[in-house]
């Protein structure tokens, strides 16, 4: 019961966005080579745009959290002013779980989360190959 296709994302969104600007203002320096072969995903579109790292260079979600938060340590000006403009950030983990799955994040892991001051959201989703377990089964 372990998570899997796992994600540690900054999440920026507003009505319309300019993912050049929020770019420049969080990653100005973020070479696509050197993104790549960090394991960081920059994606955008009207309202959102988010700096992601997958388990593909990853191998467990505290490695995730070290990579985006050594990107955005030094962004704290960055973060608070589009956040001043009205934009809404937060920092996502994500994965496919199975029920009863736990997330154990070390001390460390949460500290680095903390010093972002940024709001941490979980979003969950299930293996779509698992079969619905029939509520009145204990019946049979």
């Amino acid at each position: 019961m372990n998570w899997e296709d796992f994600r540690t994302s900054l999440i920026v969104t507003k009505d319309a966005i300019s993912a050049q600007l929020i770019t420049e203002t969080l990653v100005p320096n973020l070479a696509a080579e050197d993104a790549t072969q960090r394991g960081i995903e920059l994606r955008s579109d009207d309202a959102q745009w988010s700096l992601s790292c997958d388990e593909r260079h990853s191998r467990n979600i505290e490695e995730q959290v070290k990579v985006v938060s050594g990107i955005l340590s030094s962004r704290a000006e960055g973060m608070r002013e589009l956040r001043n403009s009205g934009h809404a950030l937060h920092i996502e983990i994500s994965g496919t779980v199975e029920t009863g799955a736990k997330l154990r994040l070390s001390p460390s892991a949460l500290a680095e989360l903390s010093a972002l001051s940024l709001p941490v959201f979980f979003k969950t989703s299930v293996p779509t190959d698992l079969q619905e377990e029939d509520p009145l089964a204990w019946l049979d």
